[in-house]
């Protein structure tokens, strides 16, 4: 510690020398501001937006501290070469990087040769296979909404239009859009019963099992708003989750599975071709 002490005491020293001086250039047109054992610190090494535009007392505070940081770095490098086992760091670093080189070049061979395109019927073969794996946590639906001023002197023709089965009622209401505070008059996206609360907050009265229930029709008001819905579809507590709602989930375990032994392949492949041209050879163990 005594040395580590010593060597702080020169670097900083050394720091006061350069800092009491006017910088000077090098040969190679640099300016050199700190200098530790063999190695030098330039002015040009640090970041300009550092120092730069800031008064002269808090440039110089920041390239101290600049300066400070790096030599205590260096210092700790210097103690560790010669305290720590070396030969296993840079085993550890081979070892990183060739890791690093081989994982790399094989996830751009995977992006090559990788077949993404995932049938539909692919997908829901598979989802029949681990459908009871998938069980709904909370009660789920799929639900249309038409939320508005409960003031609304068309509040009873916008939910005549809601209700209806006529096309052209439910294109004039997309078309009024301006006119709603929020909507989703398709109902196709599958929501937990904690997500139906956020969009419907007067379903906050009731209890899950009075508003999961296919095909039912709610008018409800708040102080605010009015909200008219209907509930297309639902899944109960612990039964399958719907095949839509899992469905880029179940892709992605397609996709890694075809990784996997696209991998495989890969490998092997390389191995032969080694083999083939007698750059891989493997030796009988002598016991």
């Amino acid at each position: 510690m005594q040395n580590i002490k010593n060597k702080h005491i020169a670097f900083l020293f050394t720091v006061v020398l350069l800092s009491a001086c006017q910088f000077f250039k090098t040969a190679e047109n640099k300016t050199p501001i700190a200098q530790i054992f063999d190695k030098t610190l330039y002015l040009q090494d640090i970041n300009p937006s550092i120092y730069k535009n800031k008064s002269p007392e808090d440039s110089t505070k920041q390239i101290h501290q600049f300066i400070e940081k790096w030599a205590y770095q260096n210092l700790m490098i210097d103690e560790a070469k010669k305290n720590i086992d070396t030969l296993k760091i840079n085993r550890l670093v081979t070892n990183y990087k060739n890791d690093l080189l081989t994982e790399t070049y094989m996830d751009k061979l995977i992006g090559k040769y990788l077949d993404t395109l995932v049938p539909e019927d692919t997908l829901k073969i598979y989802y029949h296979k681990i459908a009871d794996i998938y069980k709904a946590r909370e009660p789920m639906a799929q639900i249309k909404y038409l939320v508005f001023d409960k003031e609304n002197k068309n509040r009873y023709k916008y939910q005549k239009w809601f209700y209806s089965n006529k096309e052209e009622e439910k294109d004039t209401l997309f078309k009024l859009t301006s006119n709603f505070k929020k909507m989703d008059l398709l109902g196709q996206k599958w929501l937990n019963y904690s997500d139906m609360v956020k969009e419907i907050p007067a379903f906050k009265r009731f209890k899950p099992a009075q508003i999961i229930k296919k095909s039912k029709k709610f008018v409800l008001t708040d102080s605010l708003s009015l909200y008219l819905v209907f509930i297309n579809n639902v899944v109960h507590e612990d039964e399958p989750l719907p095949f839509d709602f899992v469905k880029n989930d179940i892709k992605q375990i397609v996709l890694g599975k075809r990784k996997e032994i696209l991998k495989n392949k890969l490998m092997n492949d390389l191995k032969e071709e080694a083999i083939k041209h007698k750059q891989f050879k493997i030796y009988k163990i002598k016991k």
